[in-house]
C-alpha cells in the first residue's frame, strides 16, 4: 500500500481545534479558541445579506476584492506607514491569516530551505514551513519574561536561514518585542540576507498600549519582509487577514495564492 506523504508526519493535528472538540464533548469551557458567545453587529451581519442579494457570491480576483484591498490599504498606510496606492498595488486578502501566512512561506521557501521561529509558537507557523519543504528552526524565549538570547538568535540566522516569522505580540506567549528587540531582529535579516514575515495576532492594540513600534516603521524591516496582517475580532467574528509583500515579489505572492485557493 502506498503511503501518505512524510511531511505530514512531522506535525500533529490542530491541538487548538482538538481542545475545542474535547470541550465540546464534555460540556467544558473552551479556552483554546476563540469563539466569541454573543452576536456580531446587526449592522455587519445586514451588510453581508445585503451583499450576497446584491449578487456578491461568486469568486472574487484571486488576491481579492478591489475594494477590499483599497480599504485594507488605507489600514495599512494610516497604521503602519505605508503608502497607500503601493499598499494596494502590492496587497492580497487570502480567506483568512492563516491562508495569507501560508501564502507568505509558499513564496519565499524553496525544499530544503530554513525557516527561523522563536518558541514557544502558535502551532501553524511550523506546520507552514514544513508543509513549504522548508525545516523549522527554534530560538527559545525564556521564561518567565520570555526573552531571546541575543547569542542564540545570531546563531540560528548565521545557521543559513531563508526566512524569520516574527510574531508580536508573541502567540501564546504575550510577550511585547521592544524596539531595540525589533531592530535587533531586523538588523540580523538583513546582514544575513533574510526574509522577514512579521505577523501580528492583535492588530494595532500593543502598539497603541505600549509605545512598541509596528514592524514596519522599523526602517531595517523594509527591504525584505511580507507582513501578515489580520483584523482584530472587533465585530464579534472570526477575524481576516492579509499579506503585502515588496513590488518585484508580487507575481511570486500571487502564484502562490492562486494555486492555494481559486477564490
Amino acid at each position: 500500500m502506498p503511503r501518505t506523504s512524510r511531511r505530514t508526519a512531522q506535525f500533529t493535528e490542530s491541538l487548538i481545534r482538538e481542545m475545542t472538540r474535547v470541550a465540546q464533548r464534555h460540556g467544558a469551557i473552551n479556552l483554546a479558541q476563540g469563539f466569541p458567545d454573543f452576536d456580531p453587529p446587526p449592522a455587519l451581519v445586514q451588510a453581508a445579506k445585503d451583499a450576497m442579494d446584491a449578487g456578491r457570491h461568486q469568486y472574487a480576483i484571486t488576491w481579492g476584492a478591489p475594494e477590499l484591498r483599497v480599504a485594507l490599504a488605507a489600514k495599512t498606510g494610516a497604521v503602519h506607514g505605508a503608502c497607500r496606492s503601493t499598499a494596494t498595488a502590492n496587497l492580497s486578502s487570502p480567506a483568512a491569516q492563516t491562508e495569507a501566512m501560508m501564502v507568505a512561506m509558499m513564496t519565499v521557501c524553496d525544499p530544503g530551505d530554513r525557516v527561523g521561529l522563536f518558541s514557544p509558537f502558535y502551532e501553524n507557523y511550523s506546520a507552514d514551513a514544513i508543509l513549504s519543504g522548508a525545516t523549522p528552526v527554534h530560538v527559545p524565549l525564556h521564561p518567565p519574561h520570555y526573552h531571546f538570547d541575543p547569542d542564540e538568535l545570531r546563531r540560528a540566522f548565521a545557521s543559513g536561514l531563508k526566512a524569520f516569522v516574527l510574531c508580536n505580540p508573541s502567540n501564546p506567549t504575550g510577550r511585547v518585542f521592544t524596539r531595540a528587540e525589533l531592530e535587533q531582529i531586523a538588523a540580523l535579516a538583513a546582514e544575513f540576507d533574510t526574509f522577514s514575515s512579521p505577523t501580528r495576532c492583535t492588530s494595532t492594540s500593543c502598539s497603541t498600549a505600549t509605545g512598541t513600534p509596528t514592524l514596519p516603521r522599523c526602517r531595517a524591516w523594509r527591504r525584505a519582509r511580507l507582513p501578515v496582517r489580520r483584523s482584530r475580532r472587533r465585530f464579534r467574528s472570526p477575524a481576516g487577514g492579509w499579506v503585502t509583500c515588496m513590488p518585484r515579489r508580487k507575481s511570486s505572492r500571487r502564484r502562490a495564492r492562486s494555486t492555494i485557493s481559486s477564490r
